[in-house]
């Protein structure tokens, strides 16, 4: 019965162990260009990431680059830059001249983390005056004030001094 038992080994790879100067280190490292990226809270960083990864990996190469592109392009600029800032490319090497060349883009990466930032602190604040007026909440309240936009949270905030019930809030 043992037989069939899978003997697995793991590797443990921590990206949050190594420093940015430690990562860039291992220039012809594809792992370590990648905890880059997936680390960076700079987008200068990720342009210059996107260069030594189109440079690591050979042309023959053409499915893992669409891969890391697709990867770029949907999980790490998909979370830090607005949908419409998210260029249209067929390759790393227009990716990496497109950063080069771009810096708006700079400002939209900071901007979109300042802006969830501010939305989850008034999402905290109105959910607290919302529990101090009127006790507890329930779920489908907390749930409604979690998943709406800044400004409909500001507008309630606003409708919380005078509301005498908490329907009043939401109307």
């Amino acid at each position: 019965m043992s037989v069939h038992i899978p003997r697995l080994q793991y590797f443990l790879l921590d990206e949050g162990a190594y420093s940015d100067e430690e990562l860039k280190a291992m220039p012809n490292n594809l792992a370590a260009a990648m905890f880059r990226i997936e680390n960076s809270r700079d987008g200068a960083v990720v342009g210059e990431v996107v260069g030594q990864i189109d440079a690591i990996l050979g042309p023959e190469q053409r499915g893992l680059r669409r891969v890391l592109l697709m990867w770029i392009l949907r999980v790490v600029l998909a979370t830090r830059l607005p949908e419409n800032m998210i260029p249209e490319v067929q390759n790393l090497a227009e990716l990496r001249d497109m950063m080069d060349r771009e810096r708006n883009w700079e400002k939209w990466w900071t901007q979109k983390g300042m802006d969830e930032g501010r939305r989850e602190g008034e999402r905290v604040v109105l959910l607290r005056q919302l529990r101090r007026r009127f006790g507890p909440l329930d779920e489908p309240t907390e749930k409604r004030v979690g998943s709406t936009d800044a400004d409909t949270l500001l507008e309630w905030a606003d409708r919380l001094l005078t509301a005498e019930r908490i329907e009043d809030v939401f109307a």
